[in-house]
């Protein structure tokens, strides 16, 4: 094997253990999102651990494994915030007409218009 071969294996071995260690905790084993994202936060702990002792044995593969890993972290972070901690729900009121259908036509009497600023009984 190449050491080429062997540098892309490494690095998809890492990006493989990660996305499956993060399936399995993360939607699988945890019960509720806090939860998951402990597991989630242990567990990219542990494959760092891993990749780091592996990466000082085989100092070919430091590059592929650690690039990887924080190619891997990064990403997870971003995908983490954009979808739970940015906001995406507006809470401000929204003003909105009457619908077509409900429309005074042209040429309709002005009595049939109700008069709002006229004294409410």
């Amino acid at each position: 094997m190449t050491r080429t071969a062997r540098q892309l294996a490494a690095g998809a071995s890492v990006l493989a253990a990660l996305l499956a260690g993060g399936w399995l905790w993360g939607a699988v084993v945890a019960p509720g999102l806090w939860s998951a994202v402990a597991l989630l936060v242990a567990w990219f702990l542990v494959i760092g651990f891993l990749t780091t002792r592996l990466s000082r044995r085989r100092p070919e593969l430091k590059l592929a494994l650690r690039g990887t890993y924080l190619a891997a972290a990064v990403t997870a972070l971003a995908l983490g915030y954009l979808t739970s901690v940015r906001e995406t729900v507006v809470d401000e009121p929204l003003v909105t007409g009457a619908p077509a259908s409900q429309a005074t036509p042209p040429g309709a009497p002005a009595s049939s218009v109700e008069d709002l600023l006229a004294p409410q009984p």
